[in-house]
């Protein structure tokens, strides 16, 4: 029961690798700040796929921080860094390399050695899209004692209160010029994230679980009553889904409007506002717990998904790369609708291929997650 209740997130893995796609297909038009219906439309689509990272956190929080059931921190360490941290390191190495010779073999901050890669590798400086990596491995490395923190459920609520609280009001009162000397360096969003994918997904299935448990016994007891306490738990259920649903996209409907304000108005509450996380966090929550709620049950597209949100990391691995070399072939402009909608579908469906074929071959296999 418990595997088939997660394979939603095969889907939300391969719906927010997508979305990251989309997200930098529009990116140079987004930060262009032209005014004009092409920045709108940009401005729109950055704010309704920028659930991609954070759900990538929450859904390896989820996965990752009862890692401890499963096989021990050694085990842990071996099987993340192989599959992620090896192949970011060799598609670094790859891409510094047609850096150098793409700009030529001495420029200003590139040229061939291995001081100069140590340096750009350790600045993220030879392909940006990368800053993810560096993220999330960083997490990996604290993930055993991050995992006592959500050994107790106390601790855990008490840790995401303060950092949603800090998350949405610090931002807020640096920003406005009051400014903050109460920092609290342990909190971090991408962390909070991690933390809270792994709480949502735990304080979900023990509330099915409840509900199952309950409904159980009243079946052995009472028939009528059963059925009264599983449409009561049913109803109440959908109200706190409907309650999430419309917070969630009110908090888009702010990002968007927020955006807009700020490039037309040039507002200084505007501006402020824009710098707390609290419409991030409310939006991709909402994404995150939606698509929880989504069963699937055939074997075959279950497999079928599987398989391709397993190519993920490696289609964020090259994509970027790609769509450079796209964009400079033919010629596109930032502000093109194609880039905005047809390059993200042929640039999904090329770097799954890609990284398919590569995973299916021996020894060169180990340069895909």
């Amino acid at each position: 029961m418990e595997k088939q209740e997660r394979t939603w997130m095969y889907l939300l893995n391969i719906v927010a690798c997508f979305a990251v796609i989309v997200l930098h297909c529009c990116t140079p038009a987004f930060f262009s700040y032209r005014e004009g219906i092409r920045w709108d439309i940009a401005n729109v689509l950055q704010q309704v796929f920028k659930f991609a990272v954070p759900c990538f956190f929450m859904m390896s929080g989820a996965n990752l921080l009862g890692y401890y059931k499963r096989y021990s921190t050694k085990e842990f360490y071996k099987k993340r860094l192989l599959r992620v941290a090896v192949p970011f390191v060799i598609w670094s190495i790859i891409l510094y390399i047609y850096s150098v010779v793409k700009k030529g073999i001495k420029t200003d901050e590139w040229n061939f050695s291995i001081y100069n890669f140590v340096y750009l590798f350790m600045n993220n400086k030879i392909n940006n899209v990368y800053w993810f990596f560096y993220s999330i491995i960083g997490l990996y490395l604290l993930t055993p004692v991050i995992k006592e923190i959500v050994k107790n459920e106390k601790v855990t609520k008490w840790f995401l209160i303060l950092s949603f609280v800090y998350l949405t009001i610090n931002p807020i009162l640096v920003n406005s010029g009051i400014g903050n000397y109460f920092q609290l360096p342990i909190i971090s969003k991408y962390l909070f994230y991690y933390i809270l994918g792994y709480y949502l997904l735990n304080m979900t299935e023990r509330i099915y679980n409840t509900t199952n448990n309950i409904i159980s016994t009243s079946v052995t007891t009472d028939s009528e009553k059963s059925k009264v306490e599983s449409k009561f738990s049913e109803n109440r259920k959908k109200r706190q889904l409907l309650f999430i649903t419309i917070i969630g996209l009110l908090s888009l409907i702010a990002l968007i409007v927020l955006n807009y304000c700020n490039l037309y108005y040039n507002n200084k509450i505007v501006s402020v506002l824009m710098k707390t996380e609290l419409f991030g966090i409310l939006y991709y929550v909402m994404i995150y717990i939606l698509f929880s709620k989504i069963k699937i049950s055939n074997k075959r597209v279950v497999k079928i998904l599987k398989d391709i949100s397993g190519l993920s990391l490696g289609i964020y691995l090259i994509h970027q790369p790609i769509l450079n070399i796209v964009i400079s072939v033919f010629s596109l402009d930032i502000y093109s609708k194609v880039l905005y909608f047809i390059i993200p579908i042929f640039l999904y469906i090329f770097c799954a291929l890609i990284t398919k074929i590569i995973k299916k071959i021996p020894y060169l296999r180990v340069i895909m997650p």
